[in-house]
């Protein structure tokens, strides 16, 4: 009882392109085993992703995009499913759900060793779950920033950046005294090195530094992290290779 429609639809002209993907699912809610209880909930979802592509010159590429997906599930007794509860059959379980997120990606090529790279994210997410006894309603929202450089020079490349990451939840309903409300700052640089030392072995070294500002309910902190790491990549056929990592 599932039924799926998608599309997908893409073209450039010159300095502009653009792409964009639409799909509907719908899952009839079935009984498998005949007791009268959903192992498939009734469910219907949709998703609609357009971006827009603009080609300045032959280095520099900026695209914008935005998806948008909804969802809808119910599942639990089938009488109530179907809109015919009663006293005995009254279980049931909805799940609500609605996410969007807003990229933008810049790129700029300065020639064939080095490239920069701007990125940005911005996304809400809704979430309400309903039981008979039971209420849970909140949003989420997040942010992702990110300054990136790299280079290539013979056997050597070399990654570096700087990133900012923003989260914050936010609850609006519950059932109970206890609220989850949270946000969370994250404020990070980062530098790794690729050594293709050979054919069959490559080195890979970087190291990233990350200051992290969190606050719940009653309760924050500030905390600095260092996080060093090194793996070693060996090929010793086409068919097998081994990786060491430490960090």
């Amino acid at each position: 009882g599932q039924t799926n429609i998608g599309g997908y639809a893409s073209q450039r002209r010159k300095r502009f392109g653009f792409s964009v993907l639409a799909l509907y699912n719908y899952q009839k809610n079935f009984d498998v085993d005949d007791d009268d209880f959903s192992e498939l909930p009734l469910a219907t979802s949709i998703s609609i992703h357009p971006r827009l592509y603009f080609y300045p010159n032959e280095r520099f590429t900026v695209s914008v995009g935005n998806s948008y997906t909804a969802s809808n599930n119910k599942g639990g007794d089938m009488k109530v499913i179907d809109g015919k509860p009663d006293s005995v059959h009254r279980y049931f379980e909805k799940n609500e759900t609605l996410r969007n997120t807003t990229t933008l990606e810049l790129k700029y090529v300065i020639d064939s060793n080095r490239t920069v790279d701007f990125k940005q994210s911005v996304s809400v997410f809704n979430r309400d779950i309903n039981l008979p006894d039971y209420l849970f309603s909140g949003k989420n929202s997040n942010s992702f920033t990110e300054l990136s450089f790299r280079s290539v020079k013979g056997k050597h490349t070399i990654n570096t950046g700087l990133n900012i990451i923003y989260d914050r939840f936010r609850q609006s309903a519950i059932s109970n005294d206890l609220r989850l409300n949270s946000t969370t700052t994250t404020i990070g640089a980062y530098g790794q090195h690729t050594w293709d030392v050979s054919d069959k072995l490559i080195i890979e070294s970087g190291l990233r530094i990350d200051k992290v500002k969190y606050q719940f309910i009653g309760y924050g902190d500030e905390e600095w992290f260092l996080l060093p790491r090194i793996s070693m990549l060996y090929k010793f056929n086409p068919s097998f290779t081994a990786r060491l990592t430490g960090g």
